[in-house]
């Protein structure tokens, strides 16, 4: 809304009638006072005291650029077009302020690809502390644009030391495996001090201390690309927070090798991580506390397991194998999709109705787990791990006449039967 203040000045602050109490200064003090409303962000007085400079002098052309950050300050993004297209009207060509200034009118209209676009061509032709700043941000950036990025930032990283900057041109140096350079970005992140520098310093020392690994992992994809390659190098990337070259490596072994679940793992792990949660669902891994239930063990027999279901004719106890170490490891959906592939085998096998048992129960699915420790049983009337199971489950009910009757199977089928004894004696104590 406009508004009239004593000098006949139409004004607009944030859609509020202003009426100043104090009248502005002398024609001589103006620059003066333009100076010092701009210093106390008084945005309503700064627009106002241009405005009469300008009166006053109309060859003082910034001012009309000045009006326009005022207006912007205040909310009245129409008004701040309008003064912004009048400064651009003075010249043959936009200037780097010119730029930088629509950029920030397009964040106002929330049109990010558009603010990018003009804060681009400002640091092209005047690189600002400010603008290099505005460009460090990755909600500018598509994720096909992420080299884009890289190269920009490193550029920025070279003038200004931002922390962004900083973090993303060290990581691009990783990329490159320009060690050296790395090593100089880790120095100038710790030297800065943020929280966020450090730790991004930590984690870069951390690789540049296992650069022979790296460079064994690099010596093996050269030799041979194959997905087992891409998933233990994205696997690498993510333990060290790397998170945008394990994703690139974990898409690409997922390519390769369809049907190995590691890199899928590593890649659900690092979208959590970024809180890209939409693959999620298809990626069909479970995720808690960015941490994907996995122990350093399971993930060496899955290891072992991806690389046999990775070669071009695989026998159905492979994906039987590994759905069991998923089941175990809390992956539920994942081992159900193993044990589909392992078809025919799954029909005669305890172990495989144990996995199914064991997906059921993480599901909350108690009763259909029962179903299939018994099954699993029919199978194997002597798998300690379905007898366990269903002992588990019977003491989870209170039903503690059926688990008197599996742990007193345990405890004397089982060697090591201290732990089931134990459990015997609280089940037999809670019945009576």
């Amino acid at each position: 809304m406009r508004c009239r203040t004593f000098f006949s000045r139409s004004l607009s602050l944030g859609g509020c009638l202003v009426f100043l109490t104090d009248p502005l200064p002398a024609a001589t003090d103006l620059p003066a006072a333009y100076d010092a409303a701009k210093k106390q962000r008084d945005w309503s007085t700064a627009a106002e005291t241009a405005i009469r400079w300008l009166e006053k002098d109309p060859s003082q052309h910034a001012l009309f650029g000045g009006i326009a950050e005022a207006r912007l300050h205040q909310n009245d993004l129409g008004d701040c077009a309008k003064w912004l297209a009048r400064w651009e009207a003075t010249v043959d060509q936009p200037t780097a302020e010119m730029h930088a200034l629509r950029g920030e009118l397009a964040l106002s209209n929330q049109n990010l690809r558009e603010a990018r676009s003009y804060w681009e061509k400002s640091y092209e032709l005047a690189p600002s502390q400010n603008v290099a700043r505005r460009l460090t941000n990755p909600d500018l950036w598509k994720e096909d644009e992420r080299l884009a990025y890289e190269s920009l930032m490193v550029n920025v990283a070279s003038s200004y030391p931002l922390t962004q900057a900083l973090k993303i041109a060290s990581k691009a140096a990783i990329r490159n495996r320009d060690l050296a350079q790395c090593q100089e970005r880790v120095n100038t992140l710790n030297e800065l001090g943020t929280q966020s520098g450090m730790s991004t310093a930590a984690a870069l020392e951390a690789i540049l201390e296992q650069r022979q690994l790296l460079a064994q992992h690099d010596a093996h994809l050269t030799e041979e690309e194959s997905g087992l390659g891409y998933a233990r190098r994205a696997n690498f990337f993510r333990e060290h927070q790397i998170l945008q070259l394990a994703i690139e490596d974990a898409r690409k072994a997922r390519a390769l090798a369809p049907r190995m679940v590691l890199p899928r793992i590593t890649l659900a792990l690092c979208l959590a991580a970024r809180g890209q949660v939409e693959e999620l669902g298809e990626l069909r891994v479970v995720v808690k506390d960015n941490q994907a239930l996995i122990d350093k063990e399971i993930r060496l027999v899955l290891d072992k397991l991806d690389h046999a279901a990775s070669a071009s004719i695989v026998e159905p106890k492979v994906f039987l194998d590994r759905a069991a170490a998923l089941a175990e490891a809390h992956q539920p959906y994942l081992a159900l999709d193993d044990l589909e592939l392992a078809g025919p085998a799954l029909k005669s096998s305890a172990k495989g109705w144990i996995s199914i048992g064991n997906c059921r129960a993480v599901t909350d699915d108690l009763e259909g787990a029962q179903q299939a420790f018994e099954e699993a049983l029919n199978h194997d009337a002597s798998s300690s791990a379905a007898w366990k199971a269903l002992a588990d489950l019977a003491m989870e009910r209170a039903d503690y006449s059926q688990a008197i009757r599996r742990l007193t199977w345990l405890a004397e089928h089982e060697p090591d039967s201290a732990e089931y004894r134990k459990q015997l004696a609280i089940a037999k104590a809670r019945l009576r």
